[in-house]
């Protein structure tokens, strides 16, 4: 049968800006491709494929990411008063072929809850406080079911048709040379952002 394909969003938020790490990160995935990312230093959206150039005002990806800012922002400051820098991470995404979803949620990078075939899985002491302040709110569970369970089915699809009329994606080249003595020179040659992955050298 044919693979599977995914569509993920990467959030992470730190309590301060730092060492110029942006306060807020969001990076989408199609498969194991990064097509877009957004931060919230220059708060709009960065197309990372050609095809995605057209979705720049895709509302649902900023929207989604200021809904988990908030979210986040509000609970980091209830339960964990701003000592020091913390970091709130978030996973979600959606496959085609499996209705379910998920969702992943961790602080100061362990994982403390999640939310998987409509089921809350707390990996740590802390995520209670969270469960039961996200079971309070009758909205939003709701709204993150119907995200993964629909609307993300529906971007992934829709992504995977901007990339199969794309065919494919040529590398970005960058050339770097070295002069070592008189007689000789390296050159160095990168080449990345290409797809699909697989090359024949």
């Amino acid at each position: 049968g044919s693979s599977s394909h995914s569509l993920r969003y990467y959030y992470l938020e730190v309590s301060e800006p730092s060492q110029g790490l942006p306060q807020f990160f969001v990076r989408k995935y199609l498969d194991d491709q990064p097509i877009a990312r957004y931060d919230s230093r220059t708060r709009k959206m960065e197309p990372l494929v050609s095809w995605m150039e057209e979705e720049e005002k895709e509302k649902t990806f900023l929207d989604l990411g200021w809904v988990f800012r908030i979210e986040l922002d509000k609970l980091s400051r209830h339960d964990h008063p701003p000592e020091g820098l913390d970091t709130w991470q978030a996973i979600l995404g959606c496959e085609d072929g499996n209705k379910g979803g998920f969702f992943r949620y961790g602080y100061n990078g362990m994982n403390f809850i999640r939310f998987e075939n409509e089921t809350w899985m707390v990996t740590q002491p802390q995520g209670e406080k969270v469960e039961n302040k996200w079971k309070d709110n009758p909205v939003l569970l709701p709204i993150k079911k119907e995200y993964v369970e629909k609307t993300c089915i529906e971007w992934l699809k829709k992504y995977l048709s901007y990339r199969k009329e794309a065919h494919t994606e040529p590398p970005v080249k960058n050339v770097t040379h070295k002069k070592v003595n008189d007689s000789l020179e390296v050159l160095t040659c990168q080449a990345f952002g290409f797809y699909p992955k697989k090359i024949q050298a």
